[in-house]
């Protein structure tokens, strides 16, 4: 799952709203969620770290607000990772985001 993020802000687009909404009909009970925040490559290293931060905590609090209790493991990625080449407005538009990863975890009997 995939959430698309405004430039240079912790806000997703309208898009990314309701990519977040989607969200809530896939994940299951018992999935751990990994949350990873990416940035474009405009501006420094240590604004788009802390920025790639924002987001992935904005979607995992945007979660909690939502009732989802399933266990959270947030990332950020800066200026890396990209999905797209930052040579167009819409590539750059493509690498502000969040990605929510779903993990289902299965119990064995041990013996």
């Amino acid at each position: 799952m995939v959430v698309h993020f405004e430039f240079a802000a912790a806000t997703p687009t309208k898009a990314g709203a309701a990519e977040l909404e989607e969200a809530l009909t896939q994940i299951r009970q018992g999935d751990t969620l990994r949350i990873i925040g990416h940035t474009d490559d405009i501006g420094g290293a240590a604004f788009n770290d802390r920025l790639a931060r924002r987001r992935a905590e904005y979607a995992a609090a945007w979660l909690r607000r939502h009732d989802v209790k399933n266990p959270m493991r947030i990332e950020a990625h800066g200026k890396c990772c990209y999905v797209a080449p930052n040579d167009s407005d819409k590539g750059r538009a493509a690498n502000r985001r969040v990605e929510i990863h779903f993990a289902t975890t299965h119990k064995e009997n041990v013996r």
